[in-house]
């Protein structure tokens, strides 16, 4: 009993560091607080593994409500460094979901069928995001469902009732070889359709599962091997995004202090409008560099 007590106790320590709240009261409570030290937030519902058609039904319903008690939240909250949204261009609800929790029977090789699937209720949760002027990003997962999720994302992009509403981004991982042709086909995709689109950027954090995975089953390994592989990839894509970003926003998401200043530099060099970019860092990580960004650059929000 004294050891499990003293376990708990410590989990209990490390979750109140890295997860805002246990509930939505708690999670409003804490950004309320966070935006007063001049932080904006983007929120992602934790335990979103789903295995039955029930659960599929319980993640919905917290988005939902998520968002909601966000809009009514938001409301009394000072935008952060302009005038009614944040930074004059960010719009203050912002979620992100992982696209298999609304869907628990999503296979790669049933992939028409997945798409729909995963498409009745993200288009749901989508609408609700759109009512509330807020935000929605489709978190990447890993590889098995990376056409997946792109192929979720464009459908809903495209959705004629929302053309007009730039209010959906996509993840991008910089670890994976395929990444850079996933953006470029992206960005052509986008002009294409003549729809502007966010991409939040990453290095990604499911390294360790494709690496044995490849290896146990014999494929080529899809994600970079070495750190500095990644870091160059992410900072390739990041200056494609400002090169690009007329139809594409990017959302710098990295603690790496080179990554970050690149991107700084590139903007400036580019002639990047601010409102065309921000940064993002995980919530109880990097804390310094997360103070420096915002007294440097100002748009940092915590994931």
């Amino acid at each position: 009993r004294m050891a499990g007590a003293g376990i708990r106790s410590q989990i209990e320590d490390m979750a109140r560091q890295f997860i805002v709240g246990a509930d939505t009261r708690e999670a409003l409570k804490k950004i309320s607080g966070l935006r007063r030290d001049g932080f904006a937030a983007v929120l992602d519902v934790l335990g979103e593994a789903t295995i039955s058609p029930k659960e599929e039904d319980h993640f919905e319903r917290i988005y939902l409500e998520l968002v909601d008690a966000l809009a009514a939240e938001s409301a009394k909250w000072p935008a952060l460094g302009g005038d009614g949204m944040d930074w004059s261009s960010a719009p203050r609800v912002q979620v992100s979901i992982k696209p298999t929790s609304l869907c628990c029977t999503a296979r790669a090789l049933d992939f028409d069928r997945s798409v729909d699937a995963m498409l009745v209720r993200m288009t749901r949760l989508y609408e609700r995001v759109v009512q509330a002027q807020g935000f929605l990003c489709i978190d990447m997962e890993s590889l098995k469902y990376k056409n997946l999720t792109l192929a979720l994302y464009r459908r809903l992009r495209a959705d004629p009732r929302w053309r007009g509403e730039a209010r959906l981004g996509i993840v991008l991982q910089a670890y994976l070889r395929d990444s850079e042709p996933d953006l470029d086909d992206l960005l052509a995709w986008a002009r294409a359709e003549k729809l502007p689109i966010a991409i939040r950027l990453v290095k990604g954090a499911y390294w360790d599962v494709e690496t044995v995975l490849a290896k146990q089953n014999g494929w080529p390994i899809p994600v970079w091997q070495q750190k500095a592989e990644s870091d160059a990839c992410f900072e390739r894509m990041a200056r494609r995004i400002l090169e690009n970003s007329d139809i594409c926003h990017l959302a710098c998401a990295s603690h790496n202090i080179r990554s970050i200043a690149m991107v700084l530099e590139t903007a400036k060099a580019l002639r990047v409008p601010e409102s065309r970019y921000e940064f993002q860092v995980l919530y109880g990580m990097a804390e310094p560099v997360r103070e420096a960004l915002r007294k440097q650059v100002g748009r940092v929000r915590l994931y």
